[in-house]
């Protein structure tokens, strides 16, 4: 015990080799280096499996997905047509068909051989235009799982998503994709990376420019998701709310109070005098 440094005297020998521990490298975090170390398949198993959803239906009176974890499908409660309940405007059906053609899968119609070279397909627009929305429904319709990951997340999981069939969707990632920060891009460039993996489609619904994509490892395939107009989004939002009684109410008679050509001129015709 006599051997000990007395606690008054900590201080003073920490002041005393303050300056070298400060140069020492021990205080730094280590440059982010090329690969990330790969966990075993079942300990990475043990971790994702609580990300993997099956996108089952759509409750009408919840405005809500219905979902449920696992690795098998409950095929009694499982309805592919389920997103037509929420998907109605034309848009974002083409969005998805998008996706579709993009990745050659179609409802009850094997993948070609395209997916099999593995995509990473970018879903780029502003809030609020249906990027997560179109993922989900594209799950739904081709009855396979979702497994959505964060970008700073399990590093590699492209093994898993082909082993399950699923379709990986990349959550919260525009912080990271659109950082300044050289260490962050390169992170998101391995992902893209790991992701090109043979079998693996991967969904990237993200909010980036033209010069923060440039920035990034070429997607597969990027796919634009047009801002609405406030007359876009109200119609939006009134039918995910299931109110489409309110829309056709709300645009027939816009579009029955809206001027015709006659009336136009009706009014441009001076008075007579």
């Amino acid at each position: 015990m006599d051997s000990l440094i007395p606690t008054s005297d900590l201080f003073h020998l920490l002041k005393s080799n303050l300056p070298h521990l400060l140069q020492s490298k021990m205080f730094f975090l280590p440059p982010f280096t090329a690969d990330l170390p790969k966990l075993p398949l079942e300990n990475m198993e043990a971790h994702a499996v609580n990300r993997l959803t099956w996108i089952a239906g759509y409750d009408i009176e919840k405005h809500e997905w219905v979902t449920f974890q696992g690795l098998n499908c409950d095929e009694s409660s499982y309805d592919k047509r389920a997103w037509r309940k929420l998907v109605k405007d034309q848009q974002t059906m083409e969005r998805m068909q998008s996706i579709l053609d993009t990745i050659g899968c179609s409802p009850d119609i094997p993948q070609s051989e395209t997916v099999l070279e593995g995509m990473n397909i970018l879903l780029r627009g502003a809030l609020g235009t249906g990027k997560k929305t179109v993922a989900h429904a594209v799950c739904n319709m081709l009855k396979r799982p979702m497994l959505d990951i964060r970008a700073n997340d399990i590093p590699y999981l492209a093994d898993l998503a082909i082993k399950w069939n699923a379709l990986v969707v990349i959550d919260r990632g525009d912080n990271i994709m659109r950082s300044e920060c050289a260490n962050n891009r390169e992170r998101i460039n391995l992902m893209i990376r790991a992701f090109e993996s043979p079998g693996c489609i991967c969904l990237w619904p993200s909010v980036l420019t033209d010069e923060q994509q440039a920035l990034l490892r070429p997607f597969s395939a990027a796919i634009e998701f047009p801002d609405l107009d406030i007359a876009a989004r109200r119609k939006r939002w009134l039918q995910l709310f299931g109110r489409d009684d309110l829309v056709a109410t709300i645009f027939s008679t816009k579009r029955a109070s809206a001027p015709t050509v006659r009336d136009t001129e009706a009014v441009c015709l001076p008075s007579g005098n």
